[in-house]
């Protein structure tokens, strides 16, 4: 398999790097309806996820214009499912927050609503090569917080909307039924994959810059873990303050 990194296609050259290297594998026969050899690595873990849900817009125009007028404070409600690593000089923004944590994400929320942990809840997570997984819940949840599941519908019922998935089980089933990796190869459809060419794409003599990465603290359950501390520490050789007996 082929995997290209994020910071690679963000490149000037990233449109030809991407079309020389998928034109290779169909070349010979590494793409097709049964197998694709061709895959790409987020910077972040639930980037695969959201563009399977059609909630990541995979046009690049688009997220600019997303990222330009939250810089520009022009949203009036922001909802953060789980988000703890976004940059937002808040103002007049009502936001709500829904996760586990209560790491960047709500520290500027108006509302919090309290989700369990991955370990607390049954759930469904896309992996790198977007294959989806099912993670079961391993103890129970604690102090006020509700399955993420049980909060959207508490919300669909205040809105007097109705209830979609009544439990894990029927969304699971309905999950499975539309995610293409559980389809078997007979009922895909008899076409060929269609992409989009960039035949003004050419490479570029140009510096590739990479962002410094706090490798030990990537996200809120990182942040959160003793252990993850501790390795940070000794990776940026600091040593703990206070007496040692």
């Amino acid at each position: 398999m082929f995997i290209i990194g994020e910071s690679a296609l963000a490149l000037q050259s990233g449109a030809f790097i991407f079309e020389e290297i998928k034109a290779y594998l169909m070349k010979n026969n590494f793409i097709s309806e049964q197998w694709n050899a061709l895959n790409f690595l987020p910077k972040n873990a639930s980037t695969v996820g959201a563009i399977d849900l059609s909630l990541f817009n995979t046009e690049e125009e688009n997220n600019f214009i997303f990222f330009d007028k939250l810089e520009k404070n022009e949203y009036k409600l922001l909802y953060l499912l789980g988000s703890d690593n976004l940059n937002l000089n808040k103002k007049d923004e009502f936001i709500v927050y829904q996760g586990s944590h209560g790491d960047k994400g709500a520290e500027i929320a108006d509302v919090i609503l309290p989700s369990p942990a991955f370990t607390e809840q049954n759930g469904l997570f896309s992996n790198l090569e977007g294959r989806v997984q099912e993670c079961r819940k391993a103890t129970y949840l604690t102090g006020d917080s509700k399955e993420d599941l049980q909060i959207f519908n508490l919300i669909l019922k205040s809105l007097d909307k109705e209830i979609i998935f009544k439990d894990f089980n029927a969304l699971k089933k309905d999950a499975l039924n539309q995610i293409k990796n559980f389809i078997s190869v007979d009922m895909l459809p008899n076409k060929s994959i269609n992409f989009k060419n960039k035949d003004n794409s050419k490479f570029l003599n140009e510096k590739i810059i990479i962002d410094k990465v706090d490798y030990y603290f990537t996200n809120a359950i990182s942040r959160s873990s003793k252990t993850m501390s501790d390795c940070r520490n000794i990776n940026l050789k600091e040593l703990k303050n206070g007496v040692h007996f």
